[in-house]
């Protein structure tokens, strides 16, 4: 009850100000570890608008790593004023994806990296506005590419990497106007972020937007926020 309660408070203060629909896609922490050599395992754990997340990172090799990101539970309520109205709004969303890629690592500690993948994910928003609520719920897949680059040192990293999201929602149910047709929808999500911390754990945060592309019709949040703790290792150094 005190993670739901937690996450509540903190999605709905930053919901209230961005939100004024029933959004269905919320974009989540873009994963990207920065990964230098074979060996290295990065975990972090965020809470950002789509809930609290996380995510890990594995180099199998010198160049080639794994990626895999979840939200875990997103049980946020927010309000939000209009014409001289309180309406309440009530999410729901789970999420989970994995995706494999290219890195590389310079000796300044440069790191560029590409990641791509797909996954599977639930939403569900209900909305007091209007003489009927608006309940939307959706489940489908969502398939990824990500680049980024960024300097990685054992106590400050900052890059930018930008995300490129189709999403296919294949069982779709808007209750309020009986819409149950598959929706789909194509975003583009650039964002900069910045860990700053010891050799093994740091603090991170993120921000960056969502752009919905004029292909797809997929209601969503076009602000992304996060903050949270990371946890890099190497297992042959361990």
């Amino acid at each position: 009850m005190k993670r739901i309660l937690y996450v509540s408070i903190i999605s709905g203060i930053l919901l209230s100000w961005i939100v004024s629909c029933a959004p269905v896609h919320r974009p989540t922490v873009i994963n990207a570890p920065l990964m230098k050599k074979q060996g290295d395992v990065h975990i972090s754990g965020h809470i950002s608008l789509a809930g609290v997340e996380a995510n890990a990172g594995a180099a199998l090799s010198d160049h080639v790593g794994i990626v895999v990101n979840s939200v875990l539970f997103a049980n946020s309520v927010s309000e939000e004023e209009k014409d001289g109205k309180t309406y309440r709004v009530e999410n729901e969303m789970e999420m989970v994806e994995g995706g494999l890629g290219f890195f590389n690592a310079f000796k300044n500690d440069m790191v560029i990296e590409l990641y791509g993948g797909f996954g599977y994910g639930y939403s569900k928003t209900l909305s007091n506005e209007g003489y009927y609520p608006d309940r939307v719920e959706a489940r489908g897949y969502r398939y990824f590419i990500q680049p980024a680059f960024g300097y990685a040192g054992d106590i400050v990293a900052v890059g930018f990497a930008t995300r490129v999201i189709y999403l296919d929602l294949y069982d779709y149910h808007d209750y309020s106007n009986g819409d149950t047709s598959g929706h789909r929808g194509l975003f583009y999500e650039p964002a900069l972020f910045f860990r700053f911390g010891m050799e093994s754990v740091k603090i991170e945060s993120q921000g960056g937007f969502s752009l919905r592309g004029d292909y797809g019709d997929v209601d969503h949040i076009p602000l992304h926020l996060s903050l949270g703790v990371r946890l890099e290792l190497n297992l042959y150094s361990i």
